[in-house]
């Protein structure tokens, strides 16, 4: 045997077989040897348990295995990995009118289209279409209308002929041309439903850690809508919208959407709101109306208690929209202040961080150096730009 151990092939060999062969050994000898308890009187059988950083975070289950199984881990195997996303919600740089992307995760949805005017001309195509390209977005899993004001409505035919997977939803007003709602329902892929129509209230999608609200109309809350519902005007009719983030409570950040409605809905949420039928208090804001005078009460600025507020509107638009007495009354409750007129596109980024278990969002804003022709001194020059 010395003799053999002279040789280097032979004292590898041995090393190896020692280190594959030896720990088999103590395994088995581990397996085959009861675990020891300290009381006499039966050992219910163990139930499976979970081992987990966080709440959220993906954790490994390990079961308690009887005498049968040969394998038993000593120790339950975590995956210590925390899990974060990001939600977006992009409101759109469209001039006087609004449309606003929620982007979580592959998921996009629409809230309005933007303007669409006399002579077939869309901003559906100039700007909503090309920023959905731009983010990447193959499919829309629905796209809700407040209401088919033409700075509202856009081009839904667009999308539906580029988007593959179709879900439209559309709050509609009663005096709708008749060939464009025979348009629409024509296509049998597309569910249309409208905030005109109580008993066909628009859909949300189910997203993990999204939750949409539709706040108004909801005949819960107020009944005598059926009665009421068709004297209120086209803007009041306004599908009001609460949109959450969050992967638990009561870490959420909100934003509330509000269309076009006036002081009078905004008196029927406040009163909803003190009777806790309702809850409008949101992180951020979107104006009603755009910032008309008639709208933006200091009482209902004061229930929602937002941190910022988006005016959506146009440079030098006819109607002065937002004017300069709602800027005053949002500046009296510290409400910061972003504008599409002078500002562009707005985009809310929530973050999610499980290790923190909490949101933080942050608001910023992009001017394209090569604004639509509506936003310049002289619309056959790439300078002169009126912001």
């Amino acid at each position: 045997f010395m003799l053999l151990a002279r040789s280097r092939r032979v004292v590898v060999c041995i090393a190896v077989g020692l280190s594959l062969f030896l720990p088999i050994l103590l395994l088995n000898r581990n397996t085959t040897t009861p675990t020891a308890t300290t009381t006499t009187a039966p050992t219910p059988t163990p139930t499976p348990t979970t081992r987990s950083t966080n709440t959220s975070s993906t954790s490994v289950s390990t079961k308690f295995h009887d005498k049968k199984d040969r394998l038993q881990p000593a120790v339950p195997l975590v995956f210590n990995s925390a899990f974060k996303w990001v939600s977006q919600i992009h409101v759109f740089d469209v001039g006087q009118g609004s449309a606003i992307m929620i982007k979580h995760d592959e998921q996009a949805l629409m809230i309005d289209l933007g303007p669409v005017f006399k002579s077939g001309n869309s901003v559906t195509n100039s700007v909503v279409l090309p920023n959905l390209i731009g983010h990447n977005i193959k499919s829309l899993e629905h796209v809700i209308l407040s209401h088919l004001d033409a700075d509202h409505r856009g081009d839904v035919e667009l999308l539906k002929k580029h988007y593959n997977r179709r879900n439209i939803q559309v709050g509609i007003k009663q005096r709708l041309q008749n060939n464009y709602l025979q348009k629409t329902q024509i296509d049998e892929q597309v569910q249309v439903s409208n905030c005109n129509d109580l008993n066909n209230l628009p859909q949300f999608p189910q997203w993990s850690g999204v939750s949409f609200v539709l706040i108004w109309p909801d005949l819960s809350v107020w009944p005598e809508l059926n009665k009421e519902w068709t004297k209120l005007s086209s803007n009041d009719k306004s599908c009001v919208i609460k949109v959450t983030f969050s992967r638990q409570q009561p870490e959420a950040t909100s934003i509330l959407l509000t269309g076009d409605i006036t002081k009078k809905i905004e008196q029927r949420l406040i009163d909803a709101h003190y009777l806790g039928l309702i809850h409008l208090k949101s992180e951020i804001l979107l104006s009603p109306h755009h910032g008309s005078r008639y709208s933006s009460t200091l009482p209902f600025i004061n229930t929602v208690s937002p941190s910022a507020v988006i005016h959506s509107s146009g440079t030098h638009n006819r109607f002065g929209f937002p004017i300069a007495d709602v800027l005053t009354r949002y500046d009296r409750y510290s409400v910061k202040q972003w504008k599409t007129a002078t500002q562009g596109e707005i985009t809310v980024t929530i973050n999610y961080d499980d290790r923190r278990k909490n949101n933080a969002y942050s608001i910023t804003s992009e001017l394209s150096n090569t604004s639509p022709f509506w936003k310049k001194q002289n619309p056959f020059s790439f300078h002169g730009q009126i912001r």
